[in-house]
């Protein structure tokens, strides 16, 4: 059973869908500020987003696109917590993450909330 869709959830994700249709990443400043949210506030958004709407319909995790503004990669918390992967290998399976959100059309994917 999903948990609490956190506050602003929608809105963010309307936002990354529209950075997937454009191609493009977003920092966590410029989604915080689309939506009225702190930079460091983003995460249970972007897990909501992950765990709840995407993994169980198995898309590629939208919230891959949310990335710090100096290293252009998503923060440490962007991986579920039972993903395994080699730290030397992060960049491009994020990268592959990425593309494959990049390729999806999310045109009719919505997010109704069920709050």
């Amino acid at each position: 059973m999903p948990g609490l869709m956190p506050a602003k959830t929608l809105d963010v994700f309307e936002y990354l869908k529209q950075c997937a249709g454009e191609r493009r990443t977003a920092t966590y400043l410029e989604i915080a500020d689309e939506v009225g949210l702190m930079p460091m506030g983003l995460g249970r958004q972007l897990n909501y987003i992950r765990d709840e709407i995407c993994r169980p319909k198995g898309l590629p995790w939208l919230s891959a696109l949310a990335v710090n503004e100096k290293t252009r990669m998503p923060g440490a918390g962007w991986l579920p917590d039972e993903t395994i992967t080699s730290s030397d290998n992060l960049p491009l399976f994020w990268g592959g993450i990425v593309l494959q959100v990049f390729a999806t059309n999310w045109s009719n994917v919505n997010l109704e909330n069920p709050n």
